[in-house]
């Protein structure tokens, strides 16, 4: 067994059974692509890599190799592996993934100019209509070539998905691995949530009590962050809305982030909507009436005066084909389930999903999902597959 294989699956299984040809051309940022085969194989894909003569200046051949556990392609010779990897047979690859991509290997890509190892992968795969994602990676100047821009642009209409450059100064930098990662996916995925408008709302309020004190709910936002990545994997067009999260948020998301429930309401509008609405975010019950500069800390005592903030879920309910509302108690069992049911109808909510927050560690979860029909799913595993119950739950509604 070569060593590559113990990886497999790792991370998941969103890729296992895909075919993945990953083109590889002279950048710097053609040492990624040794950490980029392996992400992708950590989800079950199996990687051949194909180098450009330049790229070999950078990163060797017997990297990939090793990487890979699959020969790696530099010169098309007599086997014609373009064709079998890429042409029209049964077996052929499911995608090519060109990381890093030249602005000189976009334009030859553009133009039909066959005349390294993954210019001519490419030509074939364009012909055949096998999927073709382009990472570019190149100074900034050079992608705002306007010839280059026609090309890319020109790619784009034939199909041709691009992800990234990251623009940072006068650098228009490969995207990070999981960003190419999270795209594969999307575009690989089953696709249960292809065409819909998913709204994410996580993250725990803050309410001030002067400009420089203020109160606010536990929450990391992990659940968030899983439901927004799961059905952005789905084919979904997501949004995350999110107020304080102590998670990292990728930059692939698109994020817009709010702090108190007052400028969540200034976000909600009767006239956007969405397929689904999933809102585990810890927002605030009471706020205060803000005190201007700082509250004394000389003050022996000091009482605040709480004011009920507006509930946000029936205010969603307009938007959303589908509304999922989550509820975390300090008690479980019927007690806990009962409560459910009563914000499930109280806000004609589609799903709710209730949990003990003594059940609640970090990536670990216990829950019950509640329907409207009263039907309950009892849960226990990670957050990252508590998102994927949640979705396969409101795909089955919203077909």
């Amino acid at each position: 067994m070569h060593p590559s294989e113990g990886i497999y699956c790792a991370k998941s299984k969103a890729l296992d059974g895909k075919k993945i040809v990953l083109g590889i051309t002279g950048s710097i940022a053609a040492i990624q692509s040794f950490e980029l085969a392996r992400e992708l194989m950590r989800h079950g894909a199996k990687v051949y890599p194909v180098m450009s003569q330049d790229a070999t200046k950078f990163i060797t051949a017997t990297a990939l190799h090793f990487a890979t556990g699959n020969e790696v392609v530099v010169d098309i010779d007599g086997r014609t592996q373009h064709v079998s990897y890429l042409g029209e047979y049964e077996g052929h690859a499911d995608l090519l993934l060109i990381s890093p991509c030249t602005s000189n290997t976009i334009s030859k890509i553009a133009t039909g100019i066959c005349d390294t190892s993954v210019t001519t992968m490419a030509a074939v795969a364009m012909g055949t209509e096998v999927p073709v994602m382009i990472v570019p990676a190149m100074n900034l100047a050079m992608y705002e070539n306007p010839a280059v821009q026609r090309n890319v642009e020109f790619l784009k209409s034939a199909g041709v998905s691009f992800v990234g450059p990251e623009i940072a100064g006068k650098k228009a930098r490969n995207a990070d691995s999981q960003e190419i990662v999270e795209a594969v996916i999307a575009t690989l995925g089953d696709h249960k949530l292809s065409g819909k408008r998913v709204l994410v709302i996580g993250g725990a309020t803050q309410e001030k009590i002067d400009d420089v004190r203020l109160i606010s709910n536990i929450s990391s936002g992990e659940s968030a962050l899983e439901l927004a990545i799961a059905a952005r994997r789905q084919g979904a067009d997501v949004e995350l809305w999110h107020a304080a999260m102590s998670v990292s948020i990728p930059n692939f998301l698109n994020v817009t982030k709010f702090t108190s429930v007052s400028d969540l309401l200034r976000l909600i509008s009767d006239e956007k909507q969405y397929d689904l609405v999933l809102v585990p975010a810890a927002l605030s019950d009471y706020g205060l009436a803000k005190l201007d500069g700082k509250l004394s800390s000389d003050l022996t005592d000091v009482s605040l005066k709480l004011i009920k903030l507006p509930k946000v879920l029936p205010l969603l309910r307009k938007s959303a084909k589908f509304l999922v509302g989550f509820k975390a108690e300090c008690v479980g069992g019927e007690e806990l389930i009962e409560r459910a049911k009563c914000r499930l109808d109280e806000y004609a909510l589609d799903l709710i999903v209730a949990n003990n927050m003594y059940d609640v560690t970090d990536g670990h979860t216990k829950s019950v999902l509640i329907q409207k029909d009263g039907q309950k799913v009892f849960f226990e595993g990670t957050k990252k597959e508590l998102a994927n119950v949640i979705l396969d739950n409101a795909v089955e509604h919203l077909q």
